[in-house]
């Protein structure tokens, strides 16, 4: 995991060399030294921050890349402030979104993704668009990001959220919104901040951030050091009451249902009388023998599990210098690689194995005015770099005694530039052009010991190491490519309308170009209340992890030392999947106190990626073994395609009202969000028509609450209701029919209970999932590998301290 330190500080000098021609460019074109805040990239005052934070004078910088009144956006926006996050005590950026309208969350999520969120029927780890300080914080390798505690969420001053496609400004990936995560910044003297947290299941978290601010005028230097830790030793999800969840034998009989459909119900019976009579012989004989499982530990219809952990770690540094700014993040994450996963194929027995990465993003950036210009640059290196120890304890037949290890990596390089020109008080136009050149080696095959780092080397895809005995480079498939993309966008501002137009074209070296369009308009009823529409469309490019995917294990007998089995095999020809969102809303700001927003939203997405069985080339594996009578080759395994003929639709309303201090003496908030979706799918691979959007509550509830009963007490109470969906793993109109894949709906509330001992330190209580629900998150992976549904934490109660000092 380690990069040659000439080549990482080469790259921070090269970003260094750029911006400054670019800054000496610029400062010969300043007309004056005050800065206009409306071309402001990112800084926004306390006063842009005040505690309503959907107020019509809040400003964001994220949906037209300078700085906007909230009043004046023809998008659907929400903003949470610094003040919010510390009082609420969120430590991780699913739990911000937890209390954003219309967002679903999972904690835990999976192994692979960490805590995962659902926007506008999407997985937003891989469909929104995570930005640190505007700039984009995803590795290309997996095309997401996983999310635990390792992100500087109570380090920031803000996070906005952007709700549909925004491919026009900020390129392709951007499909379901976009987050942006912006860090403090001292304005005056030396501040810090400090929170710890203990709690049940041995949860422990610590966060701080440092800061201060040097010299005078405009030799002002800023400067900040953050870090957060975070440990749990269990996940305390496996107490559930539901017979299926965890039952290997219902796993067992669904993976081959096809089998047990043709059986009569009586002898069915007896399979499973069988299996429970003669539980230490039906492991033996059915489960090791005939299906070649390899099922060590448990019974049939009870897997052991022991603790399942997860951890993780930020260490950052910014440093302001006029119009630039470097920042250094190395964020690391672990979590257990069974979460979410069924107990026929992945064992939760052994709490050290784990997926996990590593995350080090360097980051140079310069921004000015003038007085009718703006420009702004963004130049980071961002390495990825997954964990050599991450590994599946398994189930199936590795050849690696029931341990398989992953490895995957990828190396970015990004820049952009962003002018904007204002020639008038109505008009402003923004344009701007970016460049990243990326080096991936996509997730490895399973690997009966870590993957030696030096076997990959950066931007050299044609270095190959000694081939395996026999896989040979089955697995291994490194590959660079760049993307190229330029926009342009007009924003106008006048008495009663407001509208953008914006039109972005992206080149890539391995999926060719497209054109983006987005318009938007919104006309002003009132000073206070006005209505919008907005049409945008974007594509998600496969990740080199989807496009190089690779299973294989040895066959292990007399007369196969040379075969192997192949489970999923490459496809390098997979296509972008294509988004389109129409949105029509309509905001009123009551008074001071109160906002009202309503949004109607209709979604389509064509092209869908998905796992289907395949034919094996046997030129190409030569030593694959038969397994599949109907294959033209007798063989066959699984590969991502684009299924041209799959469609989903989602169409909802989403309302929110939001309520600061309506009773003065209780300094009572009041956020209220509800939900309501449905659409429909035509299914990949089958064709099936289904009435539903799977993993869609149709209803979905979102109440917070928050009062002071006494000057030095804050009390917030956070509920979520949600209607029954389905299961992301449906592939056809039969699944949809059985209940089995019906998941129920759920009600939770989270408390958090602040204490205010003097004016520099707090203490607080939080409990999650106060009334000790079992519920379901999202599903892990939506294969037939996952969990009937993926059980949430149950009660979990923490104590903390809080200290800030400026």
């Amino acid at each position: 995991m380690n990069v040659s330190p000439l080549y990482f500080f080469g790259k921070i000098a090269l970003c260094a060399a750029i911006l400054s021609l670019l800054g000496l460019w610029a400062a010969e074109l300043r007309a004056q030294d005050s800065v206009n805040l409306m071309f402001e990239k990112e800084r926004l005052t306390k006063d842009d921050l005040a505690a309503v934070t959907m107020s019509e004078a809040t400003k964001l910088v994220s949906v037209s890349r300078s700085a906007k009144r909230l009043d004046e956006l023809p998008v659907t926006v929400y903003v949470i402030t610094h003040e919010e996050i510390v009082k609420n005590g969120y430590v991780t950026l699913v739990d911000v979104l937890k209390s954003v309208p219309g967002i679903r969350v999972s904690q835990p999520g999976a192994g692979d993704l960490g805590e995962m969120f659902m926007m506008r029927g999407q997985i937003g780890n891989q469909y929104a668009k995570i930005l640190l300080n505007n700039v984009p914080l995803q590795p290309s390798v997996n095309g997401g990001l996983p999310i635990a505690a390792q992100l500087p969420i109570a380090q920031a001053e803000r996070i906005e959220i952007i709700y549909g496609p925004a491919a026009a400004v900020y390129g392709g990936d951007a499909v379901a919104g976009v987050i942006n995560i912006i860090t403090q910044k001292a304005e005056k003297g030396v501040f810090a901040q400090a929170n710890s947290y203990f709690g049940t299941d041995s949860y422990r978290h610590l966060n701080f951030i440092f800061g201060g601010k040097l010299g005078r005028d405009k030799d002002v230097l800023q400067y900040s050091i953050y870090a957060n830790r975070t440990q749990r030793d269990d996940l305390n999800i496996r107490h559930t009451k539901d017979p299926r969840l965890f039952n290997t034998f219902g796993y067992l009989t669904h993976r081959i249902g096809g089998i047990f459909d043709q059986i009569p119900p009586e002898i069915y019976q007896q399979f499973e009388n069988f299996a429970t009579e003669n539980p230490d012989l039906f492991v033996q004989e059915v489960m090791r023998g005939q299906l070649g499982l390899g099922y060590y530990v448990g019974t049939p219809f009870e897997p052991v599990i022991n603790a399942l952990p997860q951890s993780s770690e930020l260490l950052g540094v910014q440093v302001n210098y006029r119009n630039f700014q470097f920042s250094l993040e190395e964020m690391q994450r672990k979590d257990h690689s069974a979460i979410g996963r069924s107990p026929l194929f992945f064992s939760m027995r052994n709490p050290e194995t784990y997926l996990g990465e590593r995350i080090r993003r360097t980051t140079l950036s310069y921004q000015n005015s003038w007085s009718k210009w703006a420009l702004a640059a963004n130049l980071s290196y961002l390495n990825y770099r997954a964990d050599v120890r991450s590994s599946f304890a398994v189930n199936y037949e590795s050849g690696f005694d029931g341990r398989a290890y992953k490895y995957e990596a990828s190396d970015d390089i990004f820049g952009e530039a962003i002018l904007t020109y204002r020639p008038s008080n109505y008009v402003e136009w923004t344009g701007g052009f970016s460049i990243q050149a990326s080096s991936n080696l996509p997730t490895s095959n399973d690997l009966g010991q870590p993957f030696n780092e030096l076997d990959y080397k950066p931007f050299q895809p044609n270095y190959r190491p000694a081939p395996q005995p026999t896989f040979g480079y089955f697995g291994y498939n490194p590959l660079a490519f760049f993307n190229v993309g330029g926009f342009v966008q007009r924003y106008y501002t006048g008495k009663k309308w407001n509208w953008v137009v914006g039109l972005r074209a992206d080149g890539n070296s391995k999926y060719g170009g497209i054109i983006y369009p987005r318009v938007a308009a919104l006309r002003k009823l009132s000073e206070k209340s006005s209505l919008r529409l907005s049409y945008a469309a974007a594509r998600k490019l496969p990740a080199a992890s989807q496009s190089f995917v690779s299973l294989a294990v040895p066959v292990i007998g007399i007369g196969f030392s040379d075969s192997v089995s192949y489970q999923q095999i490459p496809n390098t020809n997979l296509k972008p999947e294509f988004s389109t969102t129409l949105e029509v809303g309509y905001r009123n700001f009551l008074n001071k106190k109160i906002t009202f927003d309503a949004g109607l939203y209709f979604v389509t997405t064509q092209n869908h990626i998905v796992s289907r069985f395949v034919p094996i080339d046997t030129l190409q594996y030569p030593n694959a073994v038969a397994n599949d009578d109907s294959s033209p080759t007798g063989r066959s395994a699984r590969s991502f395609i684009n299924d041209e003929n799959s469609l989903t639709t989602i169409v909802g309303l989403q309302l929110m009202v939001q309520m600061r201090n309506i009773i003065p003496v209780l300094k009572l908030d009041l956020d209220l969000a509800y939900q309501s979706a449905f659409g429909f799918e035509t299914l990949p691979g089958t064709g099936d028509f289904i009435p539903a959007f799977r993993m869609q509550p149709r209803r979905f509830f979102q109440g917070r609450i928050a009062f002071s009963p006494h000057k030095r007490f804050y009390v917030n109470i956070q509920n979520v209701i949600s209607s029954g969906f389905y299961r992301r793993y449906l592939t056809s109109r039969k699944d949809f029919d059985d209940d089995a894949y019906f998941i129920k709906g759920y009600f939770t509330s989270d408390v958090h209970i602040r204490y205010q001992i003097n004016k520099n330190f707090h203490i607080f209580t939080r409990a999650i999932n106060l009334f000790n629900r079992e519920y379901a998150g999202i599903d892990a992976t939506g294969f037939d590998v996952d969990l009937w549904y993926n059980p949430q934490l149950m009660r979990n109660v923490q104590i903390g301290l809080s200290f800030r000092i400026d």
